[in-house]
């Protein structure tokens, strides 16, 4: 006999209670049967079942698949629309309490997302977290708080945390202050950490106000305003501190100099330079310590700095000389050095930091490192050479002595003395950090000394250890040699996923990609085992984190290229948005490995990054470079826009053609220049631009644009051997 359970059962079965019972529990337990069948190595299982599975996210219902696709997209009205014309199981209504809630349709939501949990065992707290969310959006706030309760049972740790904190707040907004109280207390003292706890910690000072308990409800804003600045309740704090202010309660914004002060350290070191700065121009200069005015000096300076702000930021430096500490004193020694290098007066930055290690004090070693840069990057190689030797003998402790050593070896190479370069680099052959490059560069010097049978050696000891590195890819692309790798086939089987992990993979397969990265950072924390970490990318990737699960792949890569685990190489080396990618390229005139390759360093191929400097998007964009790059003017540009696949892809690959036609088709040129800009890279063309590219690159004084170039062309060289393209 044949039972359909998709839209309840046979009218046959309807007076029989007990054989209900029987085929619903025999749904349940295949749910767990049929979710591991569906996510075998081949990702493919065809079932020739008629039983609807209510568990099954993978089921053969289109309507379904359409509908999550569409929820994955945030198409949410249109999603609602497919799962409402899919069959009535677990997963459809949880699909459409999902769309409902992000509609704010509530009452829709919270009776998908009730039948979700009483259907869905698997998700069901999934469902539970949701219909509290939805219960809070109906304003039922005593609703929300008991369904929170419910929640609060989940075994993922970040849900039962969140429902813990929307039943505080539900009881906050039901106008139950005492027992919004004790809630956020414990949860403070469950949660000491985290923007939630910030949030709880607000919300009891809240409460505390508006209760009468003002001294407390002070001392908690304050603590926000003070230890919190970064945190986006800090600003509520500040303005309930001058309420109450005005109210008569002076002691709420009265504050120190010393805890204005460390508030401002506390946004700088949370990289927010500009509200550090105003942190430290509202410290009053009066009855200040010597010692205090000179530390608020130096650290206004170093905000500047961090905004490229450079000649505001000189007499900031220039005043905090004036310390009688040592330290302080030393500090702004060294980075008025490094602004004057940067401005282009290195000379007077070289005898500013020779002065500053003839002292000896705890900032001689980084002193004397500097200088001998400033002199390397100005080609006076010798002289480079003597200041380090003198760091690595007047300094063997100091954790600046590898680098220094590096660097003596690099100088004298340049400088020609190839004989004490070989011996420099020889020395580094066992410092895990440089041996990479040792090799490389020993290898080249045995060139220049025409010794190629030992030169080719090191080469070939270089591609054994480091074959997918810069260097590596380097010292093929220029001597044609084949990485001999297997290139990717077509219809590779994928990765098992990890054990423990369907819920992860239901709620991938649903377009919940949230809720599934939520679930995979509580399974990261339990699953450590390297032997998993294929699986685990896959299931990285299958919910939406691709930096993830390109990061996995690169903590644990394969030392050889083999048939086992091509598929782990695809996974760390993926080509998203593929047709966008290959037909921008085209169109462009670009090499594809070199856009895949740029795209990977840059976001991780993630369309909605923004970088700390404003970024944004699949090619990491500057909404400034984007619109001049469109041709738009800035009324009309919006920079979210940055954010849809095609168009970064289509104006990044736009930009990158415009760089290499400005730099005559040079690769090195334009990466150098898509990371830290034509004017930087003009003046290094300027200073060392007639050294061979991969001396150029070496040279680059950016240590993050030296990384950039370099990871870009190893992984250039990766892709064109997996996927045969150019």
């Amino acid at each position: 006999m044949t039972y359909q359970l998709q839209n309840g059962t046979e009218k046959s079965l309807r007076n029989n209670p007990n054989q209900i019972q029987i085929i619903r529990n025999y749904r349940t337990a295949m749910t767990f049967q049929l979710s591991r069948l569906f996510t075998t190595s081949l990702g493919i299982c065809m079932l020739a079942v008629t039983l609807t599975c209510a568990g099954a996210a993978n089921s053969s219902n289109e309507q379904l698949r359409k509908a999550s696709g569409l929820l994955r997209n945030n198409q949410n009205q249109e999603a609602l629309q497919a799962a409402l014309a899919a069959p009535a199981d677990g997963p459809r209504n949880l699909v459409a309490g999902e769309a409902a809630l992000r509609l704010k349709r509530y009452d829709e939501a919270v009776r998908y997302l009730a039948d979700a949990e009483r259907s869905y065992p698997l998700l069901a707290d999934i469902a539970a977290s949701l219909k509290a969310d939805a219960l809070y959006g109906q304003k039922k706030y005593r609703e929300a708080a008991a369904a929170s309760a419910a929640a609060k049972l989940s075994a993922t740790p970040a849900i039962s945390r969140r429902m813990e904190k929307l039943a505080a707040d539900a009881l906050f907004a039901a106008g139950d202050l005492k027992a919004a109280l004790a809630a956020y207390r414990q949860f403070t003292a469950r949660h000491s950490l985290g923007k939630d706890s910030v949030d709880a910690q607000l919300q009891t000072a809240l409460c505390q106000e508006q209760l009468g308990d003002l001294p407390q409800a002070i001392q908690g804003y304050r603590s926000i305003h003070l230890q919190h600045p970064a945190a986006s309740a800090a600003p509520k704090a500040l303005e309930q501190l001058k309420s109450l202010e005005k109210k008569g309660r002076k002691e709420a914004t009265s504050f120190t100099a010393e805890e204005q002060f460390q508030r401002g350290l506390l946004l700088l070191a949370n990289n927010q330079p500009n509200a550090a700065a105003w942190a430290f121009a509202g410290i009053p200069r009066t009855n200040l310590s010597d010692e205090l005015l000179a530390r608020i000096e130096l650290k206004s300076g170093q905000a500047a700095i961090k905004q490229r702000h450079y000649s505001l930021a000189e007499p900031f430096l220039k005043r905090a000389l004036t310390s009688k500490t040592q330290s302080t004193r030393d500090e702004a020694r060294l980075m008025l050095a490094r602004l004057e290098e940067r401005q282009g007066a290195s000379d007077k930055a070289l005898a500013r930091l020779l002065s500053l290690a003839s002292e000896r004090g705890i900032l001689a070693d980084d002193a004397l490192l500097e200088a001998a840069l400033i002199n390397k990057h100005n080609g006076r190689f010798n002289d480079a050479a003597q200041i380090l030797q003198r760091l690595i003998k007047e300094f063997p402790a100091s954790d600046l002595k590898p680098r220094a050593g590096w660097e003596l070896a690099w100088g004298q190479y340049l400088a020609g003395n190839l004989s004490a370069a070989e011996e420099s680099l020889q020395r580094l052959f066992k410092d895990n950090v440089y041996r990479e490059r040792a090799l490389y560069w020993h290898a080249r010097t045995k060139e220049k000394q025409n010794k190629p049978s030992e030169a080719e050696r090191s080469y070939k000891q270089l591609l054994n250890d480091f074959p997918y590195g810069f260097y590596a890819a380097w010292h093929r692309l220029h001597t044609n040699k084949p990485t001999g790798w297997m290139p990717l086939p077509n219809g590779i089987p994928e990765p098992p996923f990890p054990d423990g992990s369907q819920r992860i993979q239901e709620l991938a397969s649903l377009g919940m990609l949230e809720e599934a990265r939520t679930e995979l950072a509580a399974f990261k924390l339990k699953n450590t085992d390297k032997t998993a970490a294929p699986g685990l990318s896959r299931l990285q990737q299958l919910a939406g984190d691709l930096h993830g699960s390109i990061m996995t792949f690169h903590q644990n890569r394969p030392a050889i290229v083999d048939r086992s685990n091509l598929a782990f190489w695809a996974l760390g080396y993926p080509r998203p948005y593929a047709e966008q990618f290959s037909r921008h390229s085209v169109t462009n005139g670009l090499s594809e490995a070199l856009v895949l390759s740029l795209a990977k360093a840059e976001s991780s191929f993630r369309a909605d990054v923004k970088s700390h400097a404003g970024a944004i998007g699949l090619m990491q964009m500057m909404p400034a470079t984007a619109r001049m790059t469109a041709g738009v003017k800035p009324k009309n540009f919006n920079p979210l826009t940055l954010t849809n696949p095609e168009y970064n892809i289509r104006l990044g690959t736009k930009h990158l053609r415009e760089l290499l036609n400005q730099y005559h088709q040079d690769t090195v040129y334009t990466l150098a220049a898509y990371n830290a800009g034509a004017g930087a890279v003009n003046r290094w063309r300027k200073s060392f631009g007639e050294l061979p590219r991969d001396e150029f690159v070496e040279n680059i004084p950016y240590q993050e644009t030296r990384d950039y170039v370099k990871k870009i062309v190893g992984y250039m060289g990766v892709y064109r051997s997996l996927y045969r393209i150019q």
